[in-house]
């Protein structure tokens, strides 16, 4: 998918250079444009790599190089700005195993063994600038104004990614089939959703997505709220604290499987549905 900017650099990831006056951003694929190709369960092992949708239409796996050839992008990139290419299999391990869930850089830093924190933000920074992961930080329920100081959560671009990070330093030819294996478990599944989501909300939706944490906790915050909670059945009843915690006139709406429902400003819609627009048969 590619937008247009009045200004800024033309970004592809691994690659840089200047296009005046418009600029483009170059993201993979949206499940939008793939979903009467692959369900949602292949799109959350292909992601909107063309090269991993092409392999796995025509043989039903990625092989080893074309996960080689992402990964090789990202250590490039370590590699062109003299950063220490040794910390990125735990950096990536780190992070995959920390999906969806706040966490301190200086947690980081201690148990990939980096050293500085400034160090490990440095390579957090890198990775986003080459679009392979973004930040969502805590925010106020009512101003949405994000915070510097609180943990932070962080999101792969793609689906994809996901099984780059999580395969980083283990070799390359087992990766497809420990992502098929670990995707086989729900809460794989929902960290997975959530990670198509919050990149939907980044890059196609209205821009960088908040969290917030207290008694409750809700994914992502904004001009509207999300939560998702990709299971087969949920029941609306589980978010009527939502009515009492967050302003007025906003509507909330959980993503989940397969349920709909609609209750005040709460609404359930499959994740399938919010990503493409299009209603399907229960």
């Amino acid at each position: 998918m590619t937008r247009a900017y009045p200004d800024g650099p033309y970004v592809l990831p691994g690659r840089g250079g200047k296009s005046f006056p418009v600029v483009f951003e170059l993201l993979p694929v949206r499940y939008k444009d793939l979903y009467e190709h692959l369900t949602l369960k292949e799109y959350m092992l292909t992601g909107g790599m063309p090269w991993a949708i092409s392999e796995f239409l025509r043989n039903r796996i990625i092989p080893a190089h074309v996960y080689q050839l992402y990964g090789s992008w990202i250590e490039g990139a370590f590699l062109r700005n003299r950063f220490a290419v040794q910390h990125l299999p735990h950096l990536m391990n780190y992070v995959a195993k920390r999906l969806c869930t706040p966490f301190a850089v200086l947690n980081l830093a201690r148990d990939c063994e980096i050293g500085a924190n400034a160090t490990a933000e440095s390579y957090l920074a890198l990775l986003e600038r080459i679009y392979a992961l973004f930040p969502c930080r805590f925010a106020d329920l009512h101003t949405n104004i994000p915070s510097a100081r609180k943990n932070r959560k962080f999101y792969p671009i793609d689906p994809f990614v996901v099984h780059l990070m999580a395969g980083f330093g283990h070799g390359w030819e087992n990766t497809y089939n420990n992502a098929s294996k670990w995707l086989a478990d729900s809460s794989a599944e929902g960290i997975m959703a959530e990670t198509i989501v919050a990149s939907e909300l980044r890059f196609r939706r209205g821009g960088a997505p908040s969290y917030w944490l207290g008694k409750k906790e809700n994914d992502f915050t904004g001009k509207d709220f999300i939560e998702v909670k990709f299971q087969n059945n949920v029941d609306v009843a589980e978010f009527f604290w939502v009515m009492k915690t967050i302003p007025a006139g906003t509507t909330f709406t959980v993503l989940t499987k397969n349920t709909r429902a609609m209750e005040a400003n709460i609404r359930l819609v499959p994740l399938f549905e919010w990503l493409t627009g299009e209603v399907r048969a229960r």
